[in-house]
């Protein structure tokens, strides 16, 4: 369904779910449910229009009087089952009521948007509309030259600034703090919010994380998590444009982090704190941890790997440096928790864990190991394992 159209409708209900009374804070969320199911049987339709008084030119897909604002939980549970008469009768009374309403939000949004390709055309420079030359942006970019210090990101215009920190291979997890400077209003964002916000940024692009919504005031209605906002055609502009720039530079400083680690295509799970090396079976993990514990701190000398060996998770050290080699943690391939290691399947997934950051520094020389070398040594003695059979 249009977004115009389900703005409108979200609205004309004071944003409100017509089934729960529940008020519906995040546009995104909105779903837009049939209160005569559009699976309705042609002879069963007829005879509601007949009860309902809906006329004869009701459509039981896009007639406003069938369209209800509604949550997704409240719609799920509906599913395509009719309502009984009487409160069919009572939600299609309601919305009816709210008809003309919502064409006369929808006359409103299609106003703003007539007004906002006016501004585009007047304030556009040459044949592209170009963000920079428009806004006075200032755009900084400081990538630290200490190892445990963050990279910082700063960007600066007209209507809103842009203060981050971004990720490094000392410190991958960064925040973003968004300052609205003509709203009065400001908004933190958090390192696993970004990531979110990339994801969606790199697979449907920028107008799907901040589309157009027109409010009611020829503004922009933004949603930015926990912080809802109308926004002025220019500010709405500036912000998509400085959100693209960010997410871009915060991916890109995330890659080379995982491009130290050598963590290449492997999944990262677990909150950015693990990744997925290998699947085995669980015959070949209990090897593993055979090998660990004959080689344990407390029971072996002079292996190539000292190993300290608590129970289901295998720890390599690197007693020179007193550091932690690498870090092997057991999970299912359901649901990747160490407490299920009990269940009988056969097939699981080994975890790397990510260095501690004051261990990474040992990573160049090889006394730390990456996520690749890792599984190179896992490999190996997998292989190893299969020979000595």
């Amino acid at each position: 369904m249009d977004d115009n159209l389900r703005y409108a409708i979200w609205q004309a209900h004071d944003r409100r779910c017509l089934y729960t009374g529940e008020y519906l804070e995040d546009f995104k969320a909105l779903e837009i449910d049939h209160i005569i199911p559009e699976s309705t049987p042609a002879d069963i339709l007829a005879e509601k229009i007949r009860i309902h008084n809906l006329g004869n030119d009701f459509n039981v897909k896009t007639s406003l009087n069938n369209l209800a604002p509604s949550t997704r939980l409240a719609n799920a549970k509906k599913g395509k089952e009719p309502f009984p008469l009487h409160r069919e009768t009572y939600y299609l009374e309601i919305v009816s009521r709210k008809v003309e309403l919502v064409k006369t939000n929808l006359a409103k949004i299609k106003a703003q948007q007539l007004q906002k390709r006016k501004w585009l055309i007047e304030n556009k420079s040459g044949n592209d509309f170009r963000f920079e030359e428009e806004f006075e942006v200032y755009r900084n970019l400081t990538i630290s030259e200490y190892p445990h210090a963050p990279n910082h990101y700063f960007m600066s215009n007209t209507e809103l600034r842009f203060n981050a920190f971004l990720p490094s291979c000392y410190q991958e997890f960064g925040s973003c703090l968004i300052e609205l400077r003509n709203e009065s209003v400001m908004t933190t964002i958090n390192h696993k919010n970004i990531m979110e916000m990339v994801s969606d940024f790199k697979k449907r692009g920028i107008a799907y994380l901040l589309p157009e919504i027109p409010s009611m005031d020829d503004k922009f209605f933004v949603t930015l998590y926990n912080t809802s906002i109308h926004l002025s055609t220019k500010a709405f502009l500036q912000l998509r444009a400085a959100f693209e720039d960010f997410l871009s530079e915060y991916d890109k400083q995330y890659r080379l982090f995982l491009n130290f680690l050598e963590i290449g295509d492997l999944e990262v799970v677990r909150n950015n704190t693990h990744c997925v090396l290998k699947r085995i079976n669980r015959s070949e993990w209990k090897q593993l941890l055979a090998y660990a514990s004959k080689y344990d701190l407390d029971r072996g000398k002079g292996a190539q790997f000292c190993f300290n060996q608590p129970g289901a998770q295998i720890i390599c050290l690197n007693l020179d440096l007193n550091v932690c080699k690498f870090w092997l943690i057991p999970a299912t391939v359901s649901d990747r928790g160490m407490e299920s290691f009990v269940y009988l399947e056969d097939e699981m997934e080994v975890l790397w864990k990510i260095p501690a950051k004051s261990d990474r520094r040992n990573i160049e020389s090889g006394g730390v190991y990456t996520a690749k070398k890792t599984l190179e040594w896992l490999n190996e003695t997998l292989l190893n394992f299969r020979k000595e059979k």
